[in-house]
């Protein structure tokens, strides 16, 4: 775990993109890593769920697209903590009364000032939508572009992928697997969106919400990976390569 915190912080965009600029990425990852945290407490020791309601809220206040994660935690607790449901739901709703109040007030729709920016980019590219049927560009750019890929940018996530199908061939991680598939999910979501690249930015700023998540499925497995020596050269030399491109987007960007 300790060596996939050293990854999380110093070879993902998380510290180019998240730690350099006041984007909402900050926030929600700290929320989605405090409501894991809490959650994996709730699975060993029988905590309250209330904190783990309370910080995937507040990730979706932060930005609203994260909802497909918070979703993929309601669903789990749906279906093996249905007793506690109803503590689970409460902060949530608290948090969702207040967000759609202040959207509503000061930009007069539930979804906030991303809808103004949403209309001013169909005017300024002459667009019709925002999204697009066409999956492939989005996903392959999102995957492997030069300038976006986060497998170029930060290789060492080929493990986290990796991790997933091992995690959907697990059955002692259930809970894992709902967040594999809201990370999938996620990684779909952005492919049908027009402008996937994430305007002016460096790396993979869209998604850069799923980075704790990417950085916690391989936990599991690293062992495994370094079981062959082979393998565990490859592992260190991603390692380094992902550093080297962070450190220089933190460097100039």
């Amino acid at each position: 775990a300790f060596l996939w915190t050293l990854i999380y912080a110093f070879a993902t965009s998380t510290w180019s993109v998240s730690a350099q600029g006041l984007w909402q990425h900050g926030t929600v990852e700290l929320f989605l890593t405090m409501g894991l945290y809490f959650l994996i407490r709730h699975e060993k020791e029988g905590k309250s769920l209330i904190p783990v309601s309370l910080c995937f809220a507040l990730s979706v206040a932060a930005r609203m697209p994260t909802a497909l994660i918070a979703l993929s935690v309601f669903f789990y607790v749906l279906f093996y903590h249905r007793k506690n449901l109803i503590k689970f739901i409460i902060p949530a709703s608290v948090v969702a009364v207040l967000l759609f109040s202040y959207n509503f007030y000061h930009f007069n729709n539930f979804s906030g000032g991303n809808v103004l920016l949403e209309k001013k980019m169909l005017v300024t590219k002459g667009i019709t939508s925002i999204w697009t049927a066409n999956i492939l560009p989005g996903l392959t750019g999102l995957l492997f572009g030069p300038s976006r890929g986060i497998l170029v940018f930060s290789p060492i996530f080929i493990f986290s992928f990796i991790s997933i199908f091992f995690i959907f061939r697990d059955k002692e991680k259930t809970l894992f697997r709902y967040l594999a598939v809201s990370t999938l999910l996620y990684i779909a979501l952005f492919s049908f969106y027009r402008s996937w690249w994430a305007g002016h930015t460096f790396g993979y700023r869209y998604l850069l919400d799923i980075v704790p998540l990417l950085c916690i499925f391989p936990v599991f497995y690293t062992e495994r990976f370094f079981s062959s020596k082979p393998v565990k050269l490859i592992f260190i030399a991603f390692i380094i390569f992902s550093v080297f491109v962070q450190l220089t987007g933190f460097l100039n960007y």
